[in-house]
């Protein structure tokens, strides 16, 4: 659940959110709309109105001067108090919410967000690159640690969420959820919501995910069939000779993520494995696995392998592109994004933390397969079931008859 934007003065919105996390048992998200005139400010939000496990999110939108103390520059007493009292800090980024001077100063006394939200939507994505990937090379080269930057983007927010360890590890017999990203090193720029630069050595690409057991994602293509002129150009990887072969009666893996730096926070998981995969799950996980036992085989020798990245905060919206982005149905109606990263919301767009919008305003509710939708009164006039069904096919461009 989540309350933003609400301009008018007072608390209401804030504790009608409040509530209905505590009616639904789930967290609540809340944004930074504290302005001079509106009756409210960050430290009663944080340290009265806001529970255990609730997401104060724009952390790093420092517009009033509520997150750093105007005159010392250090993070605010009453910050580091909310955190120790259960309150989490989303990053947020979107397209006001990441402001470098605030980030800088943040970082630099250890004040990290405990999840990396992204605020993903049309301006945010297009205008800033607002990815996950993007938001840990931010801050890295704010002087975060790569492995810090992991563990804000599986473990923390699959907690946060109550999706624990079923997200955010690599675990055998869990979903094969996992992102394959790159470390590049070299002179990149990086624009914050001010369109103020940074200039860094730092740079994390995803180049593949699999949501569980797909491939959903290849940057490069590395499991498209090669034609003659492409595999002369490109062999495959040429793998050394194992003695070991599979047993009469051992596994046949679908795909072997080979010799991937992995960093598995949940699992204290640190170095270099291979990682089997069959069907939705993962099946094995070991620091050799022999390259014959598997269907397909992927060299991640030059690249980190995590657990699928985790973005508590997107906005996803089924019926108006302008201000969410359009989920992926392609994938079993699950929602990626093209960047690795999960969308907290998993197939169940408006029942999570990702911001619902207008289609939490709607009259009608039910459920269609995986998900859950509400159907907003000013798009459709109320329309029942049948008519939001079609509505959703429609747009899939397979309407029923």
């Amino acid at each position: 659940m989540k309350s933003a934007h609400f301009t008018l003065p007072g608390w209401a919105s804030v504790e009608r959110a409040i509530e209905a996390g505590r009616i639904a048992n789930k967290p609540v998200m809340l944004d930074s709309s504290i302005f001079s005139d509106s009756g409210r400010n960050t430290r009663d939000k944080v340290m009265k109105l806001m529970r255990p496990g609730d997401i104060h999110t724009h952390m790093y939108n420092d517009h009033q001067l509520e997150l750093l103390d105007r005159f010392t520059g250090k993070v605010q007493p009453w910050m580091w108090a909310a955190r120790k009292r259960g309150v989490l800090f989303d990053l947020g980024h979107g397209a006001g919410g990441f402001l470098w001077p605030a980030a800088r100063a943040a970082v630099s006394q250890g004040f990290l967000p405990d999840t990396l939200g992204t605020d993903l939507h049309p301006a945010s994505i297009l205008l800033l690159q607002a990815s996950v990937p993007n938001a840990i090379s931010k801050l890295m080269n704010l002087g975060m640690s790569l492995q810090d930057g992991i563990l804000r983007a599986t473990v923390n927010p699959a907690k946060a969420i109550g999706r624990y360890p079923e997200l955010g590890t690599l675990s055998e017999g869990a979903t094969a959820d996992v992102a394959v990203l790159a470390l590049d090193t070299g002179v990149f720029s990086f624009i914050d919501s001010m369109r103020k630069k940074l200039t860094g050595t730092k740079k994390v690409e995803c180049v593949m995910t699999l949501r569980g057991g797909a491939v959903v994602f290849d940057r490069d293509a590395r499991l498209l069939p090669a034609s003659s002129e492409t595999a002369r150009l490109a062999p495959l990887p040429d793998y050394p000779f194992e003695e070991s072969q599979a047993e009469e009666g051992q596994a046949i893996y679908d795909l072997v993520l080979k010799q991937g730096q992995v960093i598995d926070p949940g699992n204290g998981r640190y170095g270099r494995y291979d990682i089997a995969i069959n069907g939705k799950t993962i099946a094995r996980i070991a620091k050799r696995l022999p390259a014959a036992d598997a269907r397909l085989v992927v060299d991640a020798s030059g690249y980190y392998v995590t657990p699928g990245l985790i973005d508590v905060n997107a906005d996803v919206d089924f019926l108006d592109s302008t201000t969410g982005v359009q989920p992926d149905r392609s994938a079993q109606l699950a929602v990626w994004s093209h960047d690795g990263g999960q969308f907290s919301c998993n197939s169940r767009c408006h029942s999570q933390i990702a911001n619902p919008g207008a289609s939490c305003r709607g009259q009608d509710t039910g459920e269609w397969g995986d998900i859950e939708w509400n159907e907003p009164a000013e798009c459709t006039g109320g329309a029942r079931e049948h008519d939001a069904r079609a509505h959703f096919e429609a747009e899939r461009g397979d309407a029923a008859n």
